[in-house]
Formats: structure tokens, sequence, C-alpha cells
């Protein structure tokens, strides 16, 4: 929804270029979707980092804590979720950011965040045991809601997993060579950017399920 994956990537370069390591974009692969600790630990792994775990996400939330706040929106993304709950769509949040760092997020657009049902915090939820891409945090996230529509950057053809009675819109990262849309299973629909997203067949398959 906001366009974090920018500044998360700025930090872990910075993080390896402080001690001569390259991150690279097989590392980002790797490391997409994980828990705050899931990603420090396999940071240290993979760039072979002289540093702890702990030490290293430490330094990535001093990087990243006074960028959240002004970091931009999806394309398309504050149009979208308006437009759902001016029609009374139910909308949630699944992230792996841990409380603390959604908290800086949400700060300057509390109204926008507002209109959101809830937000399950991979990093900080008790309930989640698993992070992304584990099912874990959609199915904890759904299961607090009625009905279930998934957005998220998603790696192509790295499915977020939907369940039965829930819908994805997935954006592939920049860096992925994908179509700018291709349905796969009838579920999953791979669009470049949310402004070209059909808002209102949405909108009808909500209520047709709901």
């Amino acid at each position: 929804m906001k366009d974090t994956e920018t500044i998360n990537q700025a930090a872990f370069r910075a993080i390896g270029e402080e001690y001569g390591k390259k991150f690279t974009v097989e590392m980002k692969n790797n490391i997409a979707g994980c828990v705050q600790k899931e990603t420090a630990r396999r940071l240290v792994e993979y760039m072979d980092l002289p540093i702890t775990p702990e030490e290293c996400l430490e330094t990535f939330l001093s990087f990243t804590r006074d960028k959240l706040p002004d970091c931009d929106y999806m394309p398309g993304a504050e149009k979208f979720i308006r437009h759902l709950s001016e029609n009374g769509v139910p909308i949630a949040i699944a992230t792996s950011s841990a409380e603390e760092e959604v908290s800086l997020k949400t700060s300057k657009k509390m109204d926008l965040f507002g209109l959101f049902n809830h937000i399950v915090c991979g990093s900080s939820d008790p309930e989640v045991k698993r992070g992304k891409p584990e099912p874990d945090i959609y199915l904890i996230c759904a299961s607090r809601l009625d009905s279930f529509e998934h957005m998220a950057p998603q790696l192509f053809g790295l499915p977020p997993y939907p369940s039965e009675g829930e819908g994805c819109t997935s954006i592939p990262e920049i860096v992925v060579d994908a179509p700018d849309e291709i349905i796969l299973e009838g579920e999953l629909v791979f669009r470049d950017d949310l402004s070209r997203l059909d808002r209102q067949s949405i909108i009808e398959e909500n209520m047709q399920d709901s």
C-alpha cells in the first residue's frame, strides 16, 4: 500500500556496505515478506555480517524510523481504499511489520488508516507464528473479517495463498519481469499498479459473497 520497500532496500544496502558486503536481488527475493527477526537473521547469514541478528535489526530500525512517516503511497492505493470503504466493503491490513513500524507509517495519514477494520502486524502479533509467504498472517487477518480482498506487492510467481472466498490483487516488484496483468486459477490478478484496477467489479464480487 505504501512504498516502504524502497526504504527497506536502501537500509539493507547500507547495512551491507558498512561491512563491505553487497545486498543482492537474490537476497531481496529470499527475505521478501519475512517478519523482522527472520529478516535480520537471514541478512546476517546471507551477507556473512560480523554482527548479531539483534544488532542488525536495531541498525535497520534506526535507518528507517525517520523515513517511514513520509513514505509515498503506491499508485492508486489511496483512491482504491477510499472507494472500498465508501461502498461498505470490510478492509484490513496484513503486514509483516511490527506495530511500532505501522505506527510510523500511519502517523501522517490517520484518517485513511482509520478506514481499516484492523491491522495484523506479523512481527508483533502473537497469533502469527510463521511469516510470509506462509499463509498464517492472511488467514488470521481474514478470520477477523466477514470477507477479504488481499492487496500486496508480491514477487511474481509467489502467490499469497488466497483461501476460498478470498480474492487477491497483487502488484509485482519492478525488478521482476512480469506482464502488466495475469490471472492465475481464476483467483489472482497481477497488475502494475492500482490506478488501473476495476474497483467496481471488486465491490460487486464482495456484495455477492456477503
